[in-house]
C-alpha cells in the first residue's frame, strides 16, 4: 500500500512510501503521522500537503506580480509566512509586498519556499 508521511501541525509531506500497513509506523517520525494514498493518481511533497482532517489535497499555485524600478523588484502575493531566498539573503514574507533592491544591474534567480498548501516557486528577475 501507498502511505504518505506527514508532519501533523503543518500538513507538509516528508515523504511517499510503499510498505505494508505494519511497517508504515518505522517509518515516521516526532510530530509525523500517515495516511493512505489514493489510487487515483501521484502525491508528491511538491504538488501536495495533508489537510487537519487528513484528505489529501493539491497545493496551489502562487498568483504573483512583479513591478520593477530601477534596481529594485515589488513582488505581490506571496503567501505570508513564505521563505524567500536569493543569493545568500533570505527573509520570510508578511502580508504586504515583498521589495528587493540590488547593487548592481543583472539578472537575478528568487525562490520562493511557501507554506504547505502553496507549491513551491522560482523566478528569474532581470534589473537595471
Amino acid at each position: 500500500m501507498n502511505y504518505a508521511v506527514y508532519l501533523i501541525d503543518t500538513g507538509r509531506i516528508l515523504k511517499t512510501v510503499t510498505t505494508s500497513e505494519e511497517s508504515i509506523n518505522r517509518e515516521l517520525v516526532n510530530g509525523a503521522d500517515y495516511v493512505v494514498i489514493p489510487d487515483s493518481g501521484e502525491v508528491t511533497n511538491a504538488t501536495h500537503y495533508v489537510r487537519n482532517d487528513g484528505t489529501i489535497v493539491e497545493k496551489e499555485d502562487q498568483e504573483l506580480d512583479l513591478s520593477y524600478s530601477g534596481l529594485s523588484v515589488t513582488i505581490t502575493g506571496i503567501p505570508s509566512g513564505s521563505r524567500v531566498r536569493l543569493l545568500s539573503y533570505s527573509l520570510i514574507a508578511d502580508d504586504q509586498p515583498t521589495e528587493i533592491t540590488f547593487d548592481s544591474p543583472g539578472t537575478y534567480n528568487i525562490h520562493i519556499f511557501a507554506p504547505p498548501q502553496y507549491k513551491d516557486k522560482s523566478l528569474e528577475v532581470v534589473v537595471g
